[in-house]
């Protein structure tokens, strides 16, 4: 993948800096509110947030070593993350977060569309792994086109084929 990305509407992708780390940090803390319910001592929930998101991190980078972190930018603002595993078979969004500010506003769907568009270039389906009971999410990716294509009792793996390509051929 390139480096940047211009999407319309002021939507970019680039790829993450090292400068970048507290912005993703944060990203991920603002993901956590449901944990900041819980009746504990605020010090102890937040350290259980940072370890989440150490854990989070480590297990990408051993389980996608070739993994491209991208940031969503509106306007040059960074509004999100999105996490790409370009594989020869697959492109797999791992992981794609926007701040509580930018949700519901469509710049998810954008960049799936962007991310799309460029599989479909490559003639390589897109993948995802959504939560079986999201149905706001699942929805969203059936809009786009994507299809379960296998699932168990808590995730869902959909794919988006390119026109004229149907078989997954796998991870």
């Amino acid at each position: 993948m390139t480096t940047a990305f211009t999407l319309p509407d002021g939507l970019g992708l680039r790829m993450a800096r090292p400068s970048d780390q507290p912005f993703i940090a944060s990203l991920f803390n603002s993901s956590r509110a449901v944990l900041r319910l819980a009746d504990a001592q605020t010090d102890y929930i937040e350290t259980i947030i940072e370890h989440q998101f150490d854990l989070q991190s480590d297990s990408y980078g051993e389980r996608f070593p070739n993994a491209q972190v991208m940031v969503i930018e509106k306007t040059s603002e960074s509004i999100g993350r999105i996490v790409i595993d370009m594989g020869v078979n697959l492109v797999h969004i791992v992981d794609l977060m926007l701040i509580p500010q930018a949700q519901g506003k469509g710049y998810g769907p954008a960049v799936i569309r962007a991310i799309q568009y460029v599989a479909a270039q490559q003639r390589v389906p897109v993948g995802l792994v959504v939560d079986s009971f999201n149905s706001k999410l699942k929805a969203i990716y059936h809009s786009l086109g994507f299809q379960t294509e296998q699932q168990n009792q808590t995730h869902e793996l959909m794919i988006w084929y390119p026109a004229g390509q149907q078989v997954y051929a796998g991870l």
